[in-house]
């Protein structure tokens, strides 16, 4: 291969060796499980997303070590960033009508609306009944 000036350009190929590439397989498997969490939550399967994010995190913690402070950096980021992302799915999980009238409950307590609270515990032990019955 020539150059615009006429001289022959030197060209040296090295192909990246598989242990350049393993050192990103921690970032590449947080990617992965971010991803197909992120879809699962699309479509609205919560418990999905946490079980995908969750066995992201099981998989790069399983990796064999490397001797490198790539791979050792990357390790720990993708781990830390897959919990982060666990924690804010069971964060934002929707809640039941159950739990709801239960948080209810709570914040009537907190505030000492205790004849709001009342009608939100027998309100909650018709559902409970009407869930035993079922």
């Amino acid at each position: 291969m020539h150059g615009e000036d006429g001289r022959e350009i030197l060209q040296v190929r090295t192909p990246l060796g598989i242990e350049q590439l393993e050192k990103w397989r921690p970032y590449i498997l947080r990617m992965n499980a971010s991803a197909a969490g992120m879809l699962a939550l699309e479509k609205g399967a919560h418990a999905g997303a946490l079980k995908i994010v969750n066995a992201g995190i099981q998989r790069i913690e399983s990796l064999d070590e490397m001797n490198d402070e790539t791979f050792e950096f990357e390790e720990h980021r993708s781990v830390a960033a897959l919990r982060e992302l666990a924690a804010q799915i069971e964060q934002n999980k929707p809640v039941s009508p159950l739990e709801q009238l239960e948080r209810q409950l709570h914040d009537a307590v907190a505030r000492q609306d205790f004849e709001r609270a009342a009608q939100l515990r027998d309100r909650l032990r018709e559902l409970r009944g009407q869930r035993a019955e079922n």
